[in-house]
């Protein structure tokens, strides 16, 4: 009787920690994904606020066009803010694995287009701004391979970033 008695202690607390730790592990998701989220609805907003010609000519200047007005260098420079941000997020550890592959292969890929070449010419030298987008344009020919998360795997899965299936 005894024995039954300690392995169902046992078996209440095995239960009650994989409860526990499952449950810091979603909350730590639930967060990442509130992160993710708020970055996501201020690029949308960026968009939203964007002039025509410059979503529909993003390769090249409109012919015809003025290059710049002040809206669209101000729009230029706080998407350029946020990508900034994203990495160093990144860094910090609040965004997931998924969500960084496709963040980061935009954020290369609007570096070398209009409207956000120009701005980004003109800006990227200015001190104690924009360092980690200046570590992605370094990685250009690999820019998936940029990662500012410079934990291992497990943390990463621990804090929420991966699961345990991703590859």
């Amino acid at each position: 009787m005894l024995e039954v008695t300690i392995a169902g202690v046992i078996v209440a607390l095995v239960v009650g920690i994989i409860t526990v730790l499952h449950h810091n592990l979603e909350a730590r998701r639930v967060h990442v994904r509130q992160f993710e989220e708020f970055h996501l609805a201020r690029y949308w907003k960026l968009l939203d606020d964007c002039p025509y010609y410059a979503l529909a000519y993003c390769l090249l200047p409109p012919p015809g066009e003025k290059v710049f007005d002040e809206d669209l260098e101000k729009g230029a420079i706080l998407y350029l803010r946020l990508c900034e941000s994203q990495c160093e997020m990144r860094r910090r550890g609040e965004v997931s694995d998924r969500t960084w592959s496709a963040w980061v292969e935009r954020m290369a890929g609007w570096l070398t287009r209009w409207p956000i070449k120009p701005v980004w010419e003109e800006v990227k030298e200015s001190q104690g701004q924009f360092g980690n987008l200046r570590e992605l344009e370094h990685s250009f020919y690999e820019p998936t391979g940029y990662d500012p998360c410079p934990h291992s795997e497990f943390w990463r899965w621990k804090r929420g970033l991966r699961r345990y299936w991703e590859g």
